[in-house]
């Protein structure tokens, strides 16, 4: 009898505009059973509506968030999300993902774990499950 997999998180966001990138990094989530029900926005609204629309038992406990959006970028999502009911956000984990980490010291107040909790990680694309999980 084979065994289900055990997945770190029941259910991941992917807010990218790239859908390549959303597409490789769900196979990364799946291969690597990080999880396996798997939504992707490509951009901040379309992210915010999905992720309210959805129930406690559906709602991703992982948002991996790229900065670099058109229109809204990754700050308006962490802005609005910050104003969400805290029985919606509570125990959700967001990794920043970006292409330019050293270019942008901005990012480095969101490393604050006090000011911004449920920032689980900072990652410098492309993803990796080592980046991600360790």
């Amino acid at each position: 009898m084979d065994k289900q997999p055990q997945y770190e998180f029941s259910a991941a966001l992917l807010i990218d505009d790239s859908e390549t990138d959303n597409f490789l990094n769900s196979i990364i989530l799946r291969n690597n059973n990080i999880c396996d029900v798997i939504y992707t926005a490509t951009n901040v609204d379309l992210a915010l509506r999905l992720f309210q629309a959805l129930s406690p038992v559906t709602r991703p406990q992982l948002i991996l968030l790229d900065m670099e959006l058109p229109e809204k970028n990754g700050f308006n999502f962490i802005e609005a999300f910050e104003k969400l009911p805290k029985d919606i956000t509570e125990g959700i984990k967001i990794s920043i993902v970006s292409a330019h980490l050293q270019r942008h010291e901005w990012l480095f107040p969101l490393r604050n774990q006090h000011k911004h909790p449920y920032i689980f990680k900072v990652i410098e694309k492309p993803l990796t499950f080592e980046k991600l999980m360790h």
